[in-house]
């Protein structure tokens, strides 16, 4: 059932099929940005081939910590939405992705952008586990899969993004 409202935005009731797979292609944007983000890191470290061996092993941290990140994410995850809900943590990774990104753009010391790749891991890790069992909490049993599977093809869209951006920035 949709409603249309007098500015002409659509709206869907919750228990149409239409709302579900809206909510379910906004969620799997969670599984897009992990794709970017886990990949987009390669990009960083092929352009850094040419520096000192003392420096490569500071980027070495930078990539360690973000898997880190992802680890303590899904750790923390669980217990944090048991408290305080999916979509709230859903709401606290998308900021993590945000803030974390917004953090990267600019230069900073070696240290920084080791808690930089720290936290965006943590988005990570938050979205890797929750986006997933949100889709299948909010599925009706005959589309679950389906639904499910968006967040799989966003995690590979966002990984082949990721490479595009790197090749076009490889000089």
């Amino acid at each position: 059932m949709i409603h249309r409202t007098n500015i002409g935005a659509v709206h869907y009731a919750p228990s149409s099929k239409g709302y579900v797979a809206f909510v379910s292609a906004v969620a799997a944007m969670g599984g897009l940005l992990f794709g970017y983000d886990t990949a987009v890191i390669s990009g960083a470290v092929e352009a850094c081939g040419s520096i000192s061996d003392s420096t490569r092993s500071g980027w070495d941290g930078v990539v360690g910590s973000a898997l880190l990140g992802c680890v303590g994410g899904v750790i923390v995850a669980g217990k944090l939405t048991d408290w305080l809900g999916r979509r709230t943590v859903l709401a606290i990774s998308g900021f993590l992705f945000l803030a974390s990104g917004l953090w990267c753009y600019g230069p900073g010391p070696l240290p920084e952008l080791v808690a930089r790749a720290f936290w965006e891991g943590v988005g990570v890790g938050f979205a890797s586990l929750m986006v997933p069992v949100y889709i299948a909490e909010l599925a009706p049993a005959r589309s679950r899969g389906a639904l499910v599977s968006f967040n799989q093809v966003a995690i590979l869209v966002g990984m082949v993004l990721s490479y595009l951006v790197n090749a076009g920035s490889v000089e």
